[in-house]
Order: C-alpha cells, then structure tokens, then sequence
C-alpha cells in the first residue's frame, strides 16, 4: 500500500502574482491582490538578495492573516516546502516538505492538538513508495518493520483496508493507514490517539484527481470528517 504522495500544490503563489492585476513593490518584497477586491492578499519575498521570489505568504480566506506559505529553500527554482494554517487561529499547522528535489515529498508535519508544536512526523526514509518512518507525540516507528494491531475489513468485501499502528507500545493503535476505495493505496492516513476513530485528531487524504497528499482536516479530536470510513467499527482484530 502506498502512501507516498506527489508535492504538487493546486495552488501556485507565485503564479497568482504573476496574474494580479495589483501588484506593489517594495524593497525585496512584492504584494498583490490576486481575487481584485482591493485587498492585498499574497505577498512574495527575495529572502537571500538574489532578485528572484523565493518565499511566498497568502491570505486565502479573507480574514486578514496569511494562512499558507511556499517556499523554495534551495534556490533551484522550484517549490519545496508548503505550508498551511488549517485551523484559522494564525499558528502554521500543516507543512510538507521536498527534502531532495525528486517533486516527491519525504516529509509531513502536522500540529494535531493545536497547541503549536509539531506532535506528528511522517517521513520517508528510503524513497520508496510510502512514509515509513511516523512519529506522534516523540515516539517514532517504522511501519515497514512494525507489526499492525488492527486489521479490518470496513466494507465487506472480503480485503483488509485499515491498518492501525501502536506508536507508544500501549497496545492501541494510534496511527491508521486507510484505503477508501479498495484499489490497494492508501487514500487516508489517520492519527486518533484513543484508537476509536470517532474523533481523530489528524485525517490526510489523497487528493481526488491524482496521487498525492493535499487534502487535510486537523480536527484536534472533534467531530470525525465527513465521509471518514470508521476503521473500528466493531471490536479490533488484532494479530
């Protein structure tokens, strides 16, 4: 099952500055009003003197405060770290990383809690096909290696499609892996720290027209998302 994503980003900042019609330079900075509301809303950044735009900030709700971030560290060119405040409350949230240029992502962080702090870590190591190292809470495992304690079969259809690993060696899964629409991927990757699945701190998914992951729902253990496929309905089947 892979759950290595693609980095593309369905939102280009540096092309939609292109695009504005309002554009203001300032310095090494640039602003523009990219939706013609007269409001700038995303702004771009020559942070290492070279004349080129390589950091980029949006404001992609209107509420006055940048809300995603891309930036190009490497100077190649080329997007490498994207990253989002999912939650509305200005503290980034969601990031992911290109450590090495291949358009591939190797790294995923993300506040599940909302307390500021990255609690969760998804790495891939080996550049194969999916995050096989997953830190949560500072407890790391690699899910190559680590056996599942939870097995299901959510739909019925005779294959296991969740996978739940036990990331602090409590005996509960932690981490589920989910494929949603049995064509053997992973579709979701979800954290629920009490193993119920009904109020998951953390739910990434797939984008629905390609393979990468881009769509997150930080709930910071509220309400399950809609849609989400209940990995435990029923007792857990443990190995």
């Amino acid at each position: 099952m892979s759950d290595y994503g693609q980095f593309d980003d369905e939102v280009d900042l540096s092309e939609n500055i292109e695009d504005a019609d309002q554009v203001v330079e300032a310095d090494s900075a640039v602003y523009a009003d990219t939706n013609g509301d007269g409001d700038f809303d995303t702004a771009g950044y020559d942070t290492d003197g070279d004349g080129v735009l390589d950091h980029f900030e949006a404001d992609t709700n209107g509420d006055g405060q940048f809300d995603r971030m891309q930036a190009d560290t490497t100077g190649d060119g080329v997007l490498d770290v994207s990253a989002r405040d999912t939650s509305g409350d200005g503290k980034i949230d969601y990031v992911r990383v290109d450590n090495d240029g291949d358009g591939y992502m190797e790294t995923l962080l993300a506040d599940t809690t909302g307390d500021g702090d990255f609690d969760t870590e998804l790495v891939n190591s080996d550049s194969k096909d999916g995050f096989d190292q997953v830190t949560i809470d500072g407890e790391t495992i690699d899910v190559e290696e680590e056996e599942f304690v939870v097995e299901k079969d959510t739909t019925g259809d005779g294959r296991n499609d969740t996978f739940g690993y036990d990331t602090d060696g409590d005996g509960q899964a932690e981490y589920f892996r989910v494929d949603t629409d049995g064509d053997g991927d992973v579709d979701d990757i979800v954290v629920d720290r009490d193993g119920d699945a009904k109020d998951p701190e953390a739910t990434i998914k797939h984008d629905t027209d390609s393979r990468y992951m881009d769509e997150v729902d930080l709930d910071h253990g509220d309400d399950a998302p809609e849609g989400l496929v209940n990995p435990l309905q029923g007792p857990q089947a443990r190995l």
